[in-house]
C-alpha cells in the first residue's frame, strides 16, 4: 500500500521555563479514525545545568497500536539513553549537562475510531530557573496508510 509522506518543522525556538508541565512542540500530525502512521521525529533541544527533559507522544483515546522507541544522544557527557513504550507515556531525565542534546523518536500508531492529533510535546524533567530550549530545525515526518 502506498503511504502519503507528511513533513512538518520547527520553526522558531520554544522556551520552557520553570515548568515541568508539558507543551506541544508544533510536531503535530492530526489522525483520522482507523489510520495507520509511521512517525520519525528528530528534536534538537538545549537545557541548563540542571532540570532535564521530559518528552511524550500525546495520542486519541482508544487506538489500537502504539508502538515507539526513544534515544537521547547526550553530546556533552557522551551517552545514549534509549527507552521503548507500548503505551502513550512521559519519557523523562534528569540531563544535568548544559548543552545542546537531541530526542531521535520512532513511533508506529494505529488509531481506532477517534479522530485526533498525534502531538509531541515537551518539557522540563523537573522546573527549574534554566530554560529548556527546543530548538529551531526539529523536525517530524510522517507515512500516513489506512
Amino acid at each position: 500500500m502506498v503511504g502519503i509522506r507528511t513533513y512538518y518543522n520547527i520553526l522558531a525556538n520554544i522556551l520552557v521555563t520553570s515548568s515541568a508541565a508539558l507543551i506541544t512542540t508544533t510536531l503535530t500530525s492530526p489522525i483520522a479514525a482507523g489510520e495507520t502512521q509511521k512517525l520519525r521525529w528528530w528534536v534538537p533541544f538545549s537545557v541548563g545545568a540542571t532540570g532535564g527533559v521530559r518528552a511524550q507522544i500525546v495520542v486519541p483515546a482508544a487506538g489500537t497500536i502504539f508502538n515507539a522507541t526513544i534515544t537521547l544522544y547526550n553530546t556533552v557527557a557522551p551517552t545514549i539513553t534509549t527507552a521503548a513504550q507500548a503505551a502513550s507515556a512521559a519519557f523523562t531525565n534528569a540531563l544535568a549537562n548544559a548543552g545542546t542534546h537531541w530526542l531521535l523518536i520512532e513511533a508506529t500508531i494505529v488509531n481506532g475510531v477517534n479522530t485526533g492529533n498525534v502531538d509531541f510535546q515537551m518539557a522540563q524533567n523537573t522546573s527549574d530557573a534554566l530554560t529548556l530550549t527546543i530548538l529551531r530545525g526539529g523536525s517530524l515526518e510522517v507515512i500516513k496508510s489506512k
